[in-house]
């Protein structure tokens, strides 16, 4: 199972029903949209005040998944104007009780904000309160205006739809979240998403960078990712080159395991032909019935038998 299965969430409404998505950053924290959460307790997503209520939560791709109760830590409304750095919609819930053992810990990139062009990305959210999940790829276009990243759906594919906010936006190339869905712009049959990329969440909620169990991914994962990737190649074309000496004699000794038996099956071939065999000494002697020429060695057999030898080539 991924590390995205492993900490996907789903945020359940007051009638156990999907209003959205999330995902585990930490043993006992949740990310996820402020309207998301404003939807499963029935309140204005534009509240000021953090909101007291408890929100139920469910771990849906876990073998047996359950309800478990979370509270708002940390709450930004959304914004009705937003601009880079300042989206609002954030927020951060606190599970009041521990997580599945097979739940765990997403690892989360701050990506620079020139970083997003052409990423392809993947996201599992709840439309038509599926419970079950539906997945999604698509490519990330870049940063806009209002602080979002702009994420584009395939041509001819399924479009992210109402469901899907405040699900991890998952990164091939790092296999990281970079941020969550926030809402979608209904233009034309295929219409973009915005993300919430995390640069604008650790800017928007500093506190945040002081949970515990964050996983943060670095430059020095990337190098790691690069290098394993080199690797592969590296030990795909030079395999041969990292055998032991053991292996290396086990080898030479199968080869001339195989010559001697190659020569003594041939000894028994010129023999049923009517030759003559004599063995001194480990030496095999071939005499050819018709007068060719004798060689003698030992595990290598040579016959020149001039009319034989050329009969055998020509077949």
């Amino acid at each position: 199972m991924s590390a995205l299965n492993k900490s996907l969430v789903c945020v359940l409404n007051a009638g156990r029903e999907p209003a959205g998505g999330g995902v585990l950053i930490s043993p006992r924290h949740v990310l996820s949209c402020a309207h998301v959460v404003a939807e499963s307790l029935g309140i204005a997503h534009t509240q000021a005040e953090p909101p007291k209520g408890r929100v139920g939560v469910v771990f849906p791709l876990l073998k047996e998944p359950r309800i478990y109760a979370a509270r708002v830590l940390y709450w930004l409304p959304t914004k009705k104007n937003s601009h880079v750095g300042s989206t609002g919609d954030i927020v951060v819930l606190e599970l009041l009780e521990a997580v599945p053992s097979e739940a765990d810990v997403v690892c989360l990139n701050v990506l620079e904000s020139t970083a997003f062009a052409q990423r392809v990305v993947r996201m599992c959210g709840f439309p038509n309160k599926i419970k079950e999940g539906q997945w999604l790829t698509g490519r990330l276009a870049g940063l806009v205006q209002t602080g979002f990243v702009q994420l584009d759906n395939e041509v001819g594919r399924r479009c992210v739809t109402h469901g899907f906010s405040g699900s991890p936006v998952w990164d091939e190339e790092t296999q990281s979240v970079i941020g969550v869905i926030s809402f979608i712009k209904k233009l034309g049959e295929q219409p973009p998403a915005y993300v919430i990329p995390l640069n604008a969440i650790f800017q928007q909620l500093p506190e945040l960078e002081k949970v515990e169990g964050l996983v943060i991914y670095s430059d020095e994962d990337k190098k790691m990712s690069q290098t394993e990737k080199n690797s592969i190649n590296f030990d795909n074309t030079q395999n041969n080159y990292n055998q032991t000496p053991s292996q290396q004699n086990v080898l030479l000794y199968v080869v001339m395991a195989f010559f001697v038996l190659v020569g003594v099956m041939g000894s028994f071939y010129f023999l049923s032909q009517g030759g003559d065999k004599t063995v001194t000494n480990g030496n095999v002697t071939i005499t050819q019935g018709d007068g060719g020429a004798v060689s003698t060695g030992t595990g290598d057999i040579h016959v020149n038998s001039t009319q034989g030898w050329k009969d055998e080539e020509a077949k």
